[in-house]
């Protein structure tokens, strides 16, 4: 019986146990679900008040916000001066984290929040004396455009004054200090540093030291294919023949892919303009898009968060798009250097370096000091054994804010050429079209004028008189208005042909992007909506096409070889889908690695080869190689005399080999299982909040060398590192049918719809319309006070 009590006392204290244990865990559940429901209702208000009625004493009349359900803003305004007020509120108030991230990199004050993870970013940007260029600029800018800024930085000191602040201010501990004028040029400055081109130079000095001059000046010249302007067009412009192609009012006034096409080659008789600006990936995206007018004024398009202007898009009257001209706009010279006497040899005299010391302060109190030398005609830098002083664009002050402020404003083609005169940088190649029909072309940019070398090299220095002269007369530049052929096509190949002048730079990557394009254009005779966007997500690689095209009918004997190149052989050359294009991007490495690594002896300098180096040798799209190529394809280690044959087989086995080591066990692998790209948030990197922001993977369609590019990191996954940060298609019929997608969308906030909700349209090549009507009923006013 004693026995019985114990079990049943056993079973009871058992199961009352149990019965606590159920209702802690009940409890702790209740506890976590109220504070996870707390914490979603507290970051819920980080999100942007979007209807309602706030005052302001820096306007002076109502403006209106409302936006559509991608979170595009539509602002009405009745002054331009509240129309940039409001520009900077809704940026502030869907950007302003990444637009704090942006002015504090370009001014070298990122570790003043991060501590000592960003140092090295901001000791170059310290190094690069970008604040000094900013001073400058600033001190240049028209009073104008200063007014301008000013109330658009009063629009984001508003935001920061009065409304909540996003949630990775919260989370830092800090609120951001108010925003100033030089900080929109900061934003600016970024770009430049981003897309300003220095001709390789020190990769090129890198390669000449490891392979001599004469082979390596076949390497670094040349690849000039298809240029913008046809070498007919810029003979009649050279001939004097001034004609609606080329008319010249001088008086009266960044790897993307753009084009623009006349109405007599549409189906609306009308032009069509598409842009996709290529960058590396950022998360949010760097472009905003919105929506503003006031009763003068009609403005569509994308600007850069801490700017209040249309970088592309259009206004009432005319649309443009950018791409990179990829310009040499920076120099290198080499000085005779005493560095015991700190001087250098100048003018037939010893000069002594001045010194600036520069210093980046370090959250919790710490600062690091770094010490730049300077000439009086710019900085130098040390490069191995050599003491280079630098001439750069980035070193002027720019005029490019002004430059854009009057393009958002231009009534017309003349103005707008002339607002391009005043571009200085990033050099950008610019299509445009307007209302009446007219299409053009402007490479807008400083071009410096040479007194020494060609750019492609440093080159050594004595006197003032081996620095540039100066720059390229704007109005002497060459340009493009309503050519005969009906369409402009611009994806960062070279402005005018091999040996015509100003030249913009001595080497340029393959053609493949603008060859396909006009190739595509060429193939209609009326062209719609729908094909600008089929030509924008094209995916077909001209440099496979022309390299396979070479090789497909070679004989092998080996298995592995016959493997790759049936597939090859069967393949349409598009990078999309399958087997192809992971064999291809291996193969054209191997190819590269095969045919020049013997000419370098250090195996720690092969880095430097090029894929692009193929296309050179094969004379690229013409295809008929000459005594160079074969001096190539012979392998300096050896006796024997080597085919293009044999080099092409060795090539196609590394390629099998290749990715048997990589994927063993399988026989196939498909471009969708690898090329995907991953959508990273600055604050994706701490574990705990990774899902919180970070997006993806996606499976990417395109590659690098075609007109959809998603360039990668070559390795057993081809992640994606840079892609267009949108699509945008303007027509001119009805700007009302023109579209557009974002590579991932309008809001920096991970708590708001509209901070992914393009990514899947974006990845699977579909658009959105661009001037979508905003949502009833939800409009935020701003008022005088």
């Amino acid at each position: 019986m004693e026995f019985l009590v114990n079990i049943n006392l056993k079973c009871f204290w058992r199961g009352e146990k149990m019965r606590v244990f159920k209702k802690v865990l009940i409890f702790i559940a209740f506890i976590l679900i109220a504070f996870f429901l707390l914490l979603f209702i507290w970051l819920r208000t980080t999100l942007p008040k979007t209807y309602g009625v706030l005052k302001s004493d820096k306007i002076l009349s109502k403006v209106e916000i409302e936006r559509n359900k991608w979170g595009v803003p539509f602002i009405r305004a009745e002054n331009i001066e509240d129309l940039f007020f409001a520009i900077g509120f809704v940026h502030a108030q869907d950007r302003l984290y990444q637009m704090e991230l942006s002015r504090r990199m370009a001014q070298g004050r990122l570790s003043e929040i991060f501590g000592k993870m960003t140092i090295n970013s901001d000791l170059r940007q310290k190094e690069m004396l970008v604040e000094e260029s900013i001073e400058k600029t600033l001190k240049e800018t028209n009073p104008k455009i200063k007014e301008m800024l000013r109330h658009y930085s009063d629009g984001i000191n508003y935001f920061i004054e009065t409304q909540n602040l996003p949630f990775e201010f919260k989370f830092l501990n800090y609120r951001p200090e108010r925003w100033k004028i030089e900080d929109s040029i900061s934003i600016l400055k970024i770009m430049e540093g981003m897309l300003c081109r220095d001709g390789s130079e020190l990769y090129n000095y890198q390669l000449v030291n490891a392979i001599g001059f004469e082979r390596a000046k076949k390497l670094i010249y040349g690849n000039y294919g298809t240029s913008i302007i046809k070498k007919e067009e810029y003979d009649r412009m050279k001939g004097g023949i001034l004609s609606d192609e080329f008319l010249q009012k001088p008086e009266e006034g960044i790897g993307s892919n753009n084009w623009v096409i006349s109405g007599k080659l549409t189906d609306t008789g009308f032009p069509y303009l598409a842009n996709d600006p290529h960058l590396g990936l950022m998360f949010p995206s760097y472009f905003y898009q919105i929506y503003a007018e006031t009763p003068d004024l009609e403005l569509c398009g994308n600007t850069l968060p801490g700017t209040p202007l249309i970088v592309i898009g259009r206004n009432k009257n005319i649309g443009w798009g950018f791409t990179n001209v990829e310009s040499d706009v920076m120099d290198y010279y080499i000085l005779e250097v005493n560095p015991e006497k700190n001087q250098y040899f100048w003018n037939g005299e010893w000069r002594n370096f001045k010194t600036l010391k520069k210093v980046v302060r370090i959250k919790g109190g710490g600062e690091r000091e770094v010490e730049v030398k300077l000439t009086e005609f710019g900085k130098i830098r040390k490069f191995e054994n050599l003491y280079l002083l630098t001439q750069s664009v980035t070193d002027y002050p720019s005029k490019t804010i002004e430059a854009i402020f009057e393009m958002n404003l231009s009534k017309n083609y003349e103005e707008f050429l002339s607002a391009l005169k005043k571009f200085s940088a990033p050099a950008q190649n610019v299509v445009f079209a307007d209302r009446d029909g007219n299409i053009g072309y402007f490479p807008a940019g400083l071009i410096p004028i040479r007194s020494k070398g060609d750019g492609s090299l440093p080159v050594p220095a004595e006197g003032e008189g081996d620095l540039w002269k100066g720059f390229w007369d704007e109005n002497k530049k060459p340009y493009l208005l309503n050519p005969e052929r009906g369409f402009i096509v611009t994806a960062n190949n070279s402005v005018l042909p091999e040996g015509e002048i100003p030249i913009f730079a001595m080497d340029w990557v393959p053609t493949f992007r603008a060859e396909r394009i006009e190739e595509l254009i060429k193939g209609k005779s009326k062209l719609t909506l729908e094909d600008m966007k089929n030509i924008q997500t094209d995916t077909l690689h001209k440099g496979a096409e022309f390299l396979i095209n070479k090789i497909k009918n070679m004989n092998f004997k080996s298995e592995k070889t016959n493997f790759v190149l049936k597939i090859f052989k069967d393949w349409d050359f598009k990078i999309d889908k399958g087997f192809a294009p992971y064999l291809f991007y291996n193969f054209e490495y191997f190819l590269s690695r095969n045919i020049f690594e013997d000419n370098f002896k250090n195996e720690n300098q092969r880095w430097l080869i090029s894929t692009n180096w193929i296309y050179k040798i094969l004379n690229y799209p013409l295809g008929n190689e000459d005594d160079d190529f074969y001096y190539w394809i012979d392998d300096l280690r050896t006796d024997k005399r080597e085919s293009f044959d044999e080099i092409v087989e060795k090539s196609l086995e590394d390629t099998y080999d290749k990715f048997k080591e990589e994927y063993k066990g399988r026989d196939y692998i498909d471009w969708e299982e690898i090329h995907l790209i991953y959508y990273r948030h600055p604050f994706g990197s701490i574990p705990v909040l990774k899902y919180l922001f970070d997006r993806g993977p996606y499976f990417m369609r395109g590659g690098r060398g075609c007109v959809q590019t998603a360039t990668f990191i070559r390795g057993k996954d081809f992640k994606v590192v840079a892609t267009s940060t949108f699509r945008m298609i303007i027509d001119f019929s009805d700007f009302s049918k023109s579209v557009i997608i974002n590579s991932s969308g309008q809001s920096g906030n991970p708590f708001s719809k509209n901070y992914d909700d393009q990514i899947r349209l974006y990845v699977n090549g579909y658009y959105r319309k661009m001037e979508e009507k905003p949502l009833r009923g939800k409009t935020l006013i701003i008022t005088p006070e």
